[in-house]
């Protein structure tokens, strides 16, 4: 099952379990720590008291009692200070450890904070690159909907460098854009409006009648792979894709159509000519569009990566969470 990030409160997401970045001694701490135990009641800050100290990296669980997941996972991230190296590797044990108890609690659905990167100090991109790998790593072999629960925009943090990069780049398409509209403008006297037309022809595929469900299975079997390593690079459910694969005429989302290219590695063309299967292009002005040809013509296609960075210019996931 996928991975998504959303902005939320997370004592209001109903998931199997939430997950509690803890005091490392029985007592309530302050930001996530705070809001969770205030919202799960007494109750909750008694049993957090019974379970004790809980190590840097160990995980301790308890009912969910007035919130709306069935358990609260405790965890207790590490301190950021002199960095080393240990802290990265403590930091992903405590989402490794949460996902493999949750299993063991047979959960279906789990929402994490961003843990450790408020009063612990540690940085919010680091962070982000750390919960990130932690999660992909655990989705390669096991089926789990996975949300990591970002409070507020500032809560949020992508490495300035990568945000630049790519904020100069959707700048430069802007910019072309308006000089070849003005420039169409001029030539033709025609409303900008109507000068608008396809960014690519379609690539040839081996039957121009396919549907695009069925070009899809194609391109799945041209990679020798399983149908289960794509969906899951594509950020898909097994219930999604299994109707995707039993309906010819399926018809998906963009953001559905544009997750199958990232987990093919189709490159730009190839892109352009499937989701043109289903009625979508890649246009040069659309800010989604433009973070998604960003990665490609750098054959990057890591779609986890690519989500942060939409997320973070507030626009559509790529994937799906539902039927």
């Amino acid at each position: 099952m996928p991975f998504q990030i959303v902005r939320q409160d997370i004592t209001k997401m109903k998931v199997d379990v939430i997950v509690n970045s803890a005091d490392p001694k029985p007592i309530v701490g302050g930001g996530v720590d705070l809001v969770i135990h205030k919202a799960g009641g007494q109750a909750l800050v008694d049993a957090r008291k019974k379970l004790g100290d809980i190590q840097t990296s160990e995980v301790m669980f308890a009912k969910a009692y007035n919130l709306p997941s069935k358990y609260v996972i405790h965890t207790v991230g590490p301190i950021y200070s002199d960095y080393d190296k240990t802290q990265d590797q403590a930091l992903y044990a405590c989402y490794k450890k949460s996902l493999i108890l949750s299993q063991t609690l047979d959960c279906q659905s789990i929402a994490f904070p961003l843990i450790s990167s408020g009063v612990f100090g540690y940085p919010k991109d680091q962070a982000l690159s750390i919960a990130s790998k932690a999660i992909k790593d655990f989705l390669k072999t096991n089926e789990m909907m996975i949300y990591l629960v970002i409070f507020d925009k500032e809560s949020y943090i992508l490495s300035k460098s990568k945000y630049q990069d790519i904020k100069s780049y959707i700048d430069e398409f802007t910019i072309q854009q308006q000089e070849q509209e003005e420039w169409d403008y001029l030539v033709s006297n025609k409303p900008l409006t109507l000068m608008k037309q396809s960014i690519s022809p379609s690539v040839d595929f081996e039957n121009i009648d396919d549907t695009w469900q069925e070009s899809l299975l194609k391109l799945i079997k041209r990679t020798g792979k399983k149908n289960s390593d794509i969906y899951k690079k594509a950020n898909i459910t097994k219930q999604h894709f299994s109707k995707i694969y039993n309906d010819p005429d399926y018809h998906p989302g963009k953001a559905t159509a544009i997750a199958f290219c990232i987990a093919l590695k189709l490159d730009l063309q190839e892109t352009i000519g499937l989701i043109e299967k289903a009625g979508y292009h890649l246009s040069k002005s659309i800010k989604f569009d433009l973070i998604v040809r960003y990665y490609i013509e750098r054959n990057i296609y890591d779609i986890f990566e690519i989500n942060e960075v939409l997320f973070d210019f507030d626009q559509e996931l790529l994937g799906s969470y539902s039927i």
